[in-house]
């Protein structure tokens, strides 16, 4: 359906220079109405208002100029089929609005925009950036080009992205990455197109057509048994090996994720009323805060780094090791203990909890140690160790007799 449009010349009576007024545009699409200023003024007996025009040749030249500017803009809309507004065709004709908008430079302005309004956590605009280096080698990979246009993107190139995704892309590391993964570069991606929409760039979301299946995941945890494997194991006096299980340990003991075991500082665990020690931090991927009391086992790995040079002249609580290079002593670890799962720092974090949870520490305790707005998020390590089903099963003998 075709909406109503009208459009007019008029004087301003608020916007005057000497003895003349100035000429605006008046829009009314639908309804509503859009305003914009012309350069020029006139003087009010020189004006026809009936006709919305001057009343000699003087300004009339330029102002069928501008009106024909403005159709031209509304039939390109409709021909687009983008949303004819009188703010879009102001915003169009005063070109603070563009037909071409690149994917790219969109792309990096929505970035920009986080970072200045400065409402959400570094990590997750650092996760679009990524995201957008993404598209950036399928861009190169498949269309042998640097951009495309926002409203040439479809569903073939949302299929093309995720096969690219599945087969050819890697992470940081150089590893495959698993398709939770890719839903995440997916659902940013998926973001940025909505946003398109909602400033009338194009009309539909091409993912309309695309769900984002999640795969089951089962997390890794160490048993008290593999956990005091690595604890007792000395690992032939390898310096290096024995400071990243202590890294590695301090996770098990606290749940800290790589990011916040890293940047912790001696000046982040505090002594409460009663002598606990307690970790108080500042989440890096949530920026939530959180209380951890150390354990006994944690305060040991904290005490045994003293004398540290990163801890004598940064204050940091740990040594210093990048988390590529901990997950490669890891594997090493996990062989010297006769481990055969994969061992990876996040598993720490998931031992943790699933220790925690085991140990009947209530969920809501858990949740609040590991920084989780949603106990559904806790719920995920909430696995049944094989010692604890055996111990609870034995309550059934009772029930027998």
């Amino acid at each position: 359906m075709m909406e109503s449009f009208s459009f007019k010349f008029y004087l301003n009576k608020t916007k005057k220079q000497g003895d003349k007024y100035k000429i605006y545009g008046r829009l009314i699409v639908n309804r509503k109405k859009a305003e914009f200023s012309t350069p020029h003024y006139i003087e009010e007996n020189k004006w026809d208002t009936a006709k919305g025009r001057a009343k000699s040749n003087t300004v009339n030249d330029d102002l069928l100029e501008i009106e024909n500017k403005i159709r031209a803009i509304r039939r390109r809309l409709i021909d687009n089929n983008k949303t004819v507004s009188s703010n879009a065709l102001v915003q169009y004709y005063k070109n603070k609005k563009t037909f071409d908008h690149y994917l790219i430079p969109y792309f990096e302005k929505f970035i920009q925009n986080m970072k200045e309004k400065n409402e959400v956590v570094q990590k997750t605009i650092q996760s679009y950036g990524t995201t957008l280096k993404s598209i950036i080698q399928f861009l190169e990979l498949s269309y042998k080009s640097k951009n495309i246009l926002i409203n040439e993107i479809d569903f073939t190139f949302i299929k093309g992205y995720d096969h690219f995704m599945v087969t050819e892309y890697t992470d940081n590391y150089e590893n495959k990455i698993v398709r939770n993964t890719i839903n995440k570069h997916h659902t940013r991606f998926r973001t940025i197109l909505h946003n398109a929409i909602k400033e009338d760039i194009i009309i539909k979301n091409p993912y309309i057509n695309l769900p984002l299946k999640k795969t089951k995941t089962h997390r890794s945890y160490l048993t008290l048994v593999e956990i005091n494997l690595i604890k007792d194991h000395d690992f032939g006096g390898n310096i290096s090996l024995q400071r990243v299980r202590d890294f590695f340990l301090f996770s098990v003991y606290t749940g800290l994720r790589y990011q916040d075991a890293y940047n912790l500082k001696m000046d982040d665990i505090k002594t409460d009323n009663d002598g606990n020690r307690i970790i108080q931090i500042l989440m890096e991927k949530t920026d939530d805060k959180v209380d951890v009391p150390l354990l006994d086992e944690a305060k040991i790995i904290v005490e045994r780094y003293e004398s540290d040079a990163a801890r004598e002249v940064y204050g940091y609580v740990l040594p210093r090791y990048s988390n590529q290079k901990i997950n490669t002593y890891l594997k090493v670890i996990a062989d010297l203990c006769g481990i055969t799962k994969t061992i990876t720092h996040h598993v720490g974090r998931h031992s943790f909890a699933t220790l925690a949870l085991n140990k009947k520490v209530p969920i809501e305790v858990v949740q609040k140690v590991l920084g989780h707005t949603d106990v559904k998020t806790t719920q995920i390590y909430a696995k049944m160790m094989t010692q604890t089903v055996v111990s609870e099963m034995q309550k059934m003998n009772e029930a027998f007799k």
